[in-house]
């Protein structure tokens, strides 16, 4: 990890773990989704992500919002060229945006909302936040699925519900 960056032991675990599919149940605020984005930044900095793009959701639109912040503020960070290109459409015909980094060796990460139907199809690795919150979680689980079949990650991060 970058010497500049502090994280705490939790964290770096969750970082450094690189299997396929991870799962974190956390409580509100304590960086889990921060580490994420830290370690997708990275992951995308050296090329790593098989297909060159990552998905994320969160229970809103703003929390999504945020992780691409944070991706963006990583990227400088680790002094690796990327440029927020901001909301972008990935689907005309049913109003489907994204917020996106766009990393220059041609890696992506997006941000995109908790509609399952919003990122049924795209490849690469998946970050479901909030998982507990999304209105639908099976159409959820089983849109993001496929990504392990094909090489990438899934990661499902949340705070309990009830």
């Amino acid at each position: 990890m970058d010497k500049k960056l502090k994280f705490l032991n939790y964290q770096s675990e969750w970082i450094k773990f690189d299997g396929r599919f991870a799962l974190s149940e956390k409580s509100r605020r304590t960086g889990i989704t921060y580490a994420e984005a830290y370690r997708m930044t990275r992951k995308h900095a050296t090329k790593k992500v098989k297909g060159g793009k990552s998905w994320f959701t969160s229970a809103d639109l703003s929390a999504a919002e945020e992780y691409i912040d944070y991706v963006a503020y990583f990227a400088k960070v680790l002094n690796t060229a990327a440029k927020y290109v901001g909301e972008v459409v990935i689907n005309k015909e049913d109003d489907v945006t994204a917020h996106r980094v766009r990393f220059a060796n041609g890696q992506e990460c997006n941000a995109i909302s908790s509609n399952p139907t919003r990122f049924r199809s795209k490849g690469g690795d998946i970050t479901l936040d909030e998982f507990a919150h999304h209105k639908d979680q099976e159409k959820m689980y089983t849109a993001a699925k496929p990504s392990i079949m094909w090489g990438n990650d899934v990661r499902i991060i949340s705070t309990h519900n009830g």
